[in-house]
Parts: structure tokens; C-alpha cells; sequence
């Protein structure tokens, strides 16, 4: 029961098992911010293009890929996205986030990681979201928990993870089956 920490793209989470919390702090990659910054000056600074750099600073959103608000604001803004989808939505599919300090603390219950093939769990995935592309991070099965017989998702601060969530997610956490697995025996498959 020791406390082990998860470090992804834009957040870090702290597992605390004794308590059976995670906790979700934002990560702030300023170097790359900082770094993308200096080049948009340079590069539009000396072509008097102040709209550019107006543009790179206020135009993109942070889920804008290799935004400069993305690199400062991203893992912020998913912690407060996670913890107001969960609380207005309370979809069962969700692993429940209890409390957010405006993005900056999230405090989510802990989940445990399905043991399960990987290409097994995205084969079930896709097929019960109709092939809906949940992309590459998102489709690994340790972004989900597997508690009580259910499959719920744990990462779901990303708008296009919310909406297959809304749409798919209760038929995802009825029909998934921990026990799938399907093999190839003279041509057949089946389903053991």
C-alpha cells in the first residue's frame, strides 16, 4: 500500500491507496511553452506580423495541438473539465471525481487497471463505441478501472472523450466482459 505517482502529458496523479484516492495535479511543460513562444517572436517579430503572435497567444484553445495556452493551461483546465462533467453528468461509465480546486487539485476515487489483453480491450471498445476513434491515448486500457464488474473510464478531461462518453459509455459499461476473448481455430472464431 504505498504511494505510487503516474506522470502523464498533461497531469500528474498521485495514488494513494490507503485512502483509495487519486489525486490529479495539473503538469505546466514551460519549457516548450516558453520555448514556442521565443519562436513565434522571432519569427514574426522581425516580419511585423503582431497578429501571429496575438493569434498564437489568444486564438488557439489549450486542446489546440502544441498550443502556446496548451503547454501553460492544458492539464488545468482537463482537472476542472473532468470534475464539472462528472458532477453534472454523474454517468456511471465515469469513475467519480469528488472535489476540484479550480483545476489546480483534483481528488478522484482510485481505480484499478483492467487485466485484460490490451487488443482484446480496444476490440471491445471499439465495437460497443461503433468504431468511434477514441485516439491513441485514450483507447489504453489503463486509462480505465474495472471494479465491481464494471468497466469505468478514469481520464476523461478531453471534449471528445466526454462525447463518446455521453453517448456510448452506458452501452460500454453494460455489454463489456472482462472474461472476451476470442481466438482463431481452423477459421472459426470463438467467443470463450
Amino acid at each position: 500500500m504505498k504511494i505510487e505517482i503516474k506522470k502523464g502529458t498533461w497531469r500528474l496523479a498521485i495514488l494513494l491507496p490507503c485512502c483509495g484516492l487519486a489525486l490529479k495535479l495539473p503538469r505546466i511543460h514551460f519549457y516548450q511553452g516558453l520555448k514556442d513562444l521565443k519562436n513565434y517572436l522571432r519569427k514574426d517579430w522581425r516580419a511585423k506580423k503582431l497578429k501571429n503572435i496575438f493569434r498564437a497567444l489568444f486564438k488557439h484553445t489549450v486542446f489546440t495541438p502544441d498550443s502556446l495556452k496548451g503547454w501553460f493551461f492544458r492539464g488545468m483546465v482537463e482537472n476542472w473539465q473532468e470534475w464539472t462533467f462528472y458532477r453534472k453528468s454523474k454517468n456511471p461509465f465515469l469513475l467519480p471525481t469528488y472535489f476540484s480546486i479550480f483545476g489546480w487539485l483534483n481528488i478522484q476515487q482510485l481505480g484499478m487497471e483492467p487485466e485484460i489483453e490490451e487488443q482484446i480491450f480496444l476490440t471491445q471498445l471499439l465495437i460497443f463505441s461503433q468504431s468511434k476513434t477514441w485516439g491513441k491515448h485514450y483507447a489504453l486500457r489503463k486509462n480505465f478501472s474495472f471494479r465491481n464488474g464494471k468497466l469505468q473510464i478514469l481520464d476523461y478531461g478531453d471534449p471528445k472523450v466526454q462525447r463518446i462518453v455521453t453517448k456510448y459509455g452506458k452501452i460500454i459499461q453494460e455489454k463489456f466482459d472482462i472474461n472476451y476473448c476470442e481466438e482463431v481455430q481452423n477459421g472459426n472464431q470463438k467467443r470463450v
